[in-house]
């Protein structure tokens, strides 16, 4: 009795599990936790950590200059590529965001729009701007860009890129690679 009691909830329990892990044809493409990531309008093919832990997107921005344009604050930064590709890019901002860090205070970050694109998923997001000079990853995409359109297997990287290699060098290449998956 016991041991059939056994057998029926984990046939339960297995077919219950079983239908969750399913993928079914309509359901959001599966990221790797790193992926190759397109900024634009500039095209700039990065590497980007994909973090369901984060709520909020972050980049690299060393030293950015804040300034006045039209009545509004902007902030100017570069972001250089693994291979030296470099631009320098101009933006409102948005809002100051207040970030939560682990093991310290919160910190006060300018946050913009920045179109994004990760295989085939194109959002504009708003993205704070913190040094990540440390950091292996200059993108760390958040559940503001990953909701509702990736879901991200954490064992895995580079799942909806052709290749681990970032290697557009033009915007037309970027838009290209951007959309053919």
């Amino acid at each position: 009795m016991k041991s059939t009691n056994y057998i029926l909830i984990a046939t339960l329990l297995y077919s219950v599990a079983g239908c969750c892990v399913l993928a079914r044809e309509d359901s959001m493409p599966v990221a790797g936790w790193v992926e190759r990531a397109i900024l634009f309008p500039d095209g700039l093919p990065v590497h980007a950590k994909l973090d369901t832990g984060a709520m909020t997107t972050s980049i690299n921005a060393v030293d950015p200059i804040f300034f006045t344009r039209d009545g509004s604050r902007w902030v100017r930064f570069s972001l250089t590529s693994r291979h030296g590709q470099t631009i320098i890019l101009e933006r409102p901002v948005v809002r100051v965001a207040t970030i939560k860090r682990h093991f310290s205070r919160t910190q006060e970050r300018p946050v913009i729009k920045l179109d994004i694109c990760i295989g085939a998923v194109q959002k504009t997001v708003e993205v704070n701007l913190v040094d990540r000079t440390g950091l292996n990853y200059q993108l760390l995409v958040g559940r503001n860009f990953l909701g509702s359109s990736l879901l991200v297997q954490s064992d895995r990287t580079y799942l909806l890129s052709k290749s681990a290699k970032v290697g557009s060098t033009t915007k037309a290449e970027a838009e290209q690679d951007c959309f053919q998956y």
